[in-house]
């Protein structure tokens, strides 16, 4: 038994053969439909990743301007202190020169703590070098 379309004469066996290869398309159309949905899925979980890198950058650049700037003040209170230490000096007055001592001494002091501090958080975020 067959089928007749005008003009053409197609037997059973080639309307399953068709029918087959149908179904292998639908089936094939079905995964690639599927297969983006997962790649739109992907696609919105790398912008949320790059969001969230966005993000942790500006964090990471709020974070080194804040260190930069308590340098440079710490730093500048040095130089101030030095000053005040060279005209107590000047002045020849032990009690101003001890008083820009002590400021100068706990200048430095937190100097010290806040790089060392800094260089131990670096240390400890900084992953290891691979071989």
């Amino acid at each position: 038994m067959g089928f007749f379309i005008p003009g053409v004469f197609v037997s059973s066996d080639d309307m399953r053969k068709v029918q087959d290869q149908q179904a292998v398309i639908i089936g094939l159309l079905n995964q690639l439909v599927k297969g983006s949905v997962t790649t739109m899925a992907t696609i919105k979980d790398i912008q949320a990743n790059i969001a969230g890198l966005q993000a942790d950058v500006t964090a990471e650049k709020n974070a080194e301007d804040a260190i930069v700037l308590l340098l440079n003040k710490l730093n500048a209170n040095d130089a101030a202190l030095q000053a005040q230490l060279a005209a107590a000096i000047a002045a020849s007055d032990p009690v101003a020169i001890q008083a820009a001592m002590d400021a100068l001494t706990a200048n430095r002091a937190a100097v010290q703590a806040n790089t060392a501090a800094l260089a131990a958080a670096v240390l400890a975020n900084t992953p290891a070098a691979t071989p």
